[in-house]
């Protein structure tokens, strides 16, 4: 794993020579993945979070962030152009109690510069990537109407 820190934007992402033989992903498509994590991660970092990014080495999330209060997350990112957030979410909550941590869905949507994040126990956001700094504690899920946003 590696710590990724608003100062070391750019981490050195070279994946073990295990992975090609594990992953059946074209290198094309691991390397738009990886390109995602970066990206999330100096995000994350930007916000005050602690990222480690966990590589292909491991099978569970992409990033395990700790937010400012001390939450641990474990973070899947995902850098494609269909998103499925069922789906996504199942596999980021799966990979979440394998090491005892709330899940997080980070899912760039292409041509918006912007980030749908889902996290466990929060209200879906869109957090601009990088532009503006978004709200790190989120509304809390309730069935008060107060917390329902609308758009103009």
């Amino acid at each position: 794993m590696q710590t990724v820190t608003a100062q070391n934007a750019e981490p050195d992402d070279h994946a073990p020579a295990t992975c090609q033989t594990r992953h059946r992903k074209s290198s094309r498509k691991r390397t738009k993945g990886e390109q995602g994590e970066r990206t999330a991660a100096r995000l994350l970092a930007s916000l005050g979070w602690t990222c480690e990014r966990c590589g292909h080495e491991r099978a569970t999330c992409d990033i395990i962030g700790r937010d400012p209060t001390g939450e641990t997350w474990a973070v899947e990112v995902k850098n494609r152009a269909i998103i499925d957030p069922l789906r996504h979410m199942e596999q980021a909550s799966r990979n979440a109690s394998a090491i005892g941590a709330r899940w997080m869905v980070m899912a760039y949507l292409h041509g918006t510069g912007s980030w749908l994040v889902l996290r466990d126990g929060l209200l879906p956001e869109v957090w601009p990537d990088g532009a503006t700094r978004p709200r790190t504690d989120g509304p809390r899920r309730s069935g008060a109407r107060s917390q329902t946003r609308s758009v103009s």
